[in-house]
């Protein structure tokens, strides 16, 4: 007998008798079982049948004493691997790392942000919880301001003769003065008014000086339209312009442009007022003063985009055609 088959018989004996006795696990060596394996089947047959062994069995207890020796379990990823590895294998181990990966999911403590909501640039502007906005009334008259309809003068008189005098402007456009008569007014500014007024009554009365003033400014008829908060018809003071009007009907809705804000007049598009000039630049040349009968209309909010991280102001801005990132930025 050769010494490798000496070697393979001492094998054999060695695991038949931990089969039998279960006796403390022999110290067979990796070289040994791997001169066992190296023989055909019918060598291990032969070798099988001389010592009155089923190799079947015997196979079983090589694993079991494999095992109990220290070889370590093939994992799952390497039954997959390996060559002719059966459906089931890769199927269970295809399963197990499934699983795995949902609890380390589910043990996973890390904390993530919840996505920011951004503000609306300009949404504030017209913020109805913030009162900001006053009556015109009080206001000082502004240089150009045209009398019409419905304003007021306060004339008083002093000298041989005095008087405390309220006098409205009719719908001819005239004030009527007590021993006087009618001055036309309608049409002139303040300041030229106010001018007609007191030469007219210093040619009517000798030795008596006037004070002339402003009195109660009249009101416009203002409509209101589009995505606003409340659209409607409304009476505004005279020096009311198109931020103040927005103001009025509590400003634009979520869906109302900031930036394409028209005013018409006698059905023709007088100008289109842009939030984002006053925002950005305070720049209020088209925030203009309304007339009666005016129409101010808010369109719908066109392209938007957001902006977040180490910027000044991130929020979500409304864009004009042509506009880049660079504009926006």
């Amino acid at each position: 007998m050769t010494k490798g088959k000496s070697i393979v018989v001492l094998l054999f004996a060695v695991l038949w008798v931990g089969a039998l006795q279960v006796l403390a696990q022999p110290a067979i060596s990796p070289e040994m079982i791997e001169q066992f394996k190296r023989l055909t089947r019918a060598e291990q047959e032969a070798l099988a049948r001389d010592y009155g062994v089923d190799i079947d069995q015997l196979q079983k207890q090589q694993s079991v004493q494999s095992v109990e020796i220290g070889a370590r379990p093939a994992s799952p990823a390497e039954q997959l691997d390996a060559p002719g590895a059966p459906e089931e294998v890769v199927r269970t181990s295809a399963k197990a790392e499934f699983l795995v990966t949902d609890a380390d999911l589910a043990d996973d403590e890390t904390e993530f942000a919840e996505p920011v909501s951004l503000p609306r640039f300009g949404a504030g502007l017209f913020d109805a919880s913030v009162s900001t906005f006053a009556p015109t009334d009080n206001a000082p008259v502004p240089p150009g301001y045209l009398i019409g309809p419905g304003d007021s003068f306060n004339v008083y008189l002093y000298g041989k003769e005095t008087g405390d005098h309220t006098l409205f402007v009719n719908r001819e456009g005239m004030i009527i003065f007590p021993k006087i008569g009618p001055v036309q007014v309608a049409g002139m500014t303040y300041e030229e008014a106010k001018s007609s007024i007191k030469q007219r009554i210093e040619s009517q009365f000798i030795g008596v000086s006037s004070i002339v003033s402003f009195g109660r400014m009249r009101a416009i008829n203002l409509v209101i339209t589009g995505e606003v908060s409340t659209p409607g018809m409304y009476s505004v003071s005279a020096l009311t312009t198109v931020t103040q009007a927005l103001f009025t009907v509590g400003g634009v809705s979520e869906i109302g442009s900031l930036r394409n804000i028209e005013v018409k007049r006698l059905g023709e598009s007088v100008i289109v007022f842009d939030a984002y000039d006053l925002l950005l630049r305070g720049d209020i040349r088209n925030d203009i003063r309304l007339h009666n009968g005016d129409v101010v209309h808010v369109h719908t909010v066109g392209p938007q985009a957001s902006i977040t991280g180490a910027v000044n102001r991130p929020a979500i801005y409304e864009i004009k055609t042509g506009k880049t990132i660079g504009d926006l930025v």
